[in-house]
């Protein structure tokens, strides 16, 4: 009867999710044991890989791997080409960030792969609204088995929420570090250390040697504000800090506003110094530094270097020449890492122009001929167009778009109003 129908399906319904229900505590007691235990992401990635028996990625909210297990069942899907496709899905919308109950429920897609296409399982890792990451778990079989894959869902929604707490545990062990270290590292850039005592009872938490030779590499970055911004500055620091390079030598980061700075040790004992090895070496991490900025920073600056130098006052010393190096870079518009020692004969006219001596005396020179202006051009263009081309006169005029009789009139009121023959070279 139909009464007896309505019955049996309601047992049915509630046989399933009271079964779903516990399963679903299963798993999360058996996630909750590793998040207690306070074992880490990488624990946490192995627990979700032995429910499923499937490939488990862990990703930041910019995608960068924070934990991987293969699995015992890995199908050999290579996670780069994964993480890849995922990005662009959200980019898309086909996976959503934020569901409209803010609550990260598992997506099934399917992925295309060289040997054939494979069933994965994406959820958010939400905390309050906020995307914190990404828990992806990879099916074995395409389609998988449907009483399977029913499993990992629960396991992939469980695993998403206990995950964020873990990743927010985490965050804020690795913020308090990045202060202490932010903090430490504007310490050696500025000299604020009172005596060599208190450089060497501070650098001990960070591996600063003391005794060794350090140079400093400074980025420019586009600022971004907001929780995003703090999110990708963090993932930046922390890739850039992690990068791989010389076994044993120490890398420290921190930004300072929209500038990147990283310290970056270069020999192991500032009494036996190579200088030229130790600018090499620097160099080499510069470019590498270079690269992963680029590929994770969309509009990014040029990329400095200074001259290395031994514990903190070689620090702050190079710090300096970094600075110095980046602007003259980006005056002359180089496009390329640069080193203060390749710029230095820049580097000084930089320093000079910008004193007060200087400032007086290119303005008693140039005053006269910004008094006379001449229509369309000034002669200040004029003179200076003529420099910037060696003295060519032909040049100076077609780079103007002006008549060659034009230039070498106005250049001889020039001579005339600033008393001097702009002809002569010394002049």
């Amino acid at each position: 009867s139909y009464l007896a129908m309505s019955k049996l399906i309601a047992e049915k319904i509630l046989a399933y999710d009271t079964h779903v229900m516990k399963y679903g505590a299963r798993v999360h007691q058996a996630l909750s044991e590793v998040l207690y235990q306070g074992a880490g992401l990488g624990a946490m990635a192995r627990q979700i890989s032995r429910l499923t028996d499937c490939q488990v990625l862990v990703l930041d909210s910019q995608f960068a791997v924070l934990a991987h297990e293969p699995g015992d069942g890995d199908p050999g899907v290579d996670s780069a080409d994964i993480i890849a496709q995922v990005r662009q899905r959200v980019a898309k919308g086909e996976i959503p960030v934020v569901p409209d109950d803010h609550r990260g429920w598992p997506t099934a897609v399917e992925q295309p792969a060289a040997d054939g296409p494979v069933t994965m399982i994406v959820s958010p890792v939400m905390l309050g609204g906020v995307t914190y990451g990404w828990l992806l778990v990879v099916e074995t079989h395409n389609p998988p088995p449907r009483h399977d894959f029913a499993q990992h869902l629960v396991v992939a929604e469980h695993g998403a929420t206990i995950t964020g707490s873990e990743m927010l545990r985490l965050r804020s062990v690795m913020e308090a570090q990045e202060r202490a270290r932010g903090d430490f590292v504007h310490a050696l850039l500025y000299s604020r250390f009172a005596n060599p005592h208190e450089l060497a009872a501070r650098a001990v938490p960070h591996g600063f040697r003391t005794d060794a030779p350090y140079g400093v590499i400074v980025a420019q970055t586009p600022y971004v504000g907001a929780e995003a911004g703090t999110e990708r500055r963090g993932s930046l620091l922390r890739g850039i800090q992690n990068m791989p390079g010389t076994s044993g030598y120490q890398t420290l980061t921190t930004m300072i506003g929209d500038l990147l700075v990283v310290v970056r040790q270069v020999g192991m004992n500032g009494a036996t110094r190579g200088v030229r090895e130790e600018e090499e070496a620097l160099a080499r991490f510069a470019e590498a530094v270079s690269r992963e900025l680029n590929s994770r920073v969309e509009g990014a600056g040029g990329v400095a270097y200074g001259r290395p130098g031994v514990s903190g006052p070689g620090v702050a010393a190079s710090y300096r020449d970094a600075r110095v190096a980046l602007a003259v870079a980006q005056r002359l518009d180089l496009g390329r890492v640069c080193g203060y020692s390749e710029l230095h004969v820049y580097a000084a006219l930089l320093e000079l122009t910008e004193s007060r001596q200087a400032l007086a005396f290119a303005t008693e020179i140039l005053t006269p001929i910004r008094r006379g202006a001449t229509p369309g051009l000034t002669l200040e263009q004029m003179v200076l167009a003529y420099i910037e081309a060696g003295g060519n006169l032909n040049a100076a005029a077609r780079k103007l778009h002006v008549h060659r009789n034009t230039m070498s009139y106005q250049l001889a009121r020039a001579s005339r109003l600033m008393h001097m023959d702009l002809r002569n070279p010394d002049n």
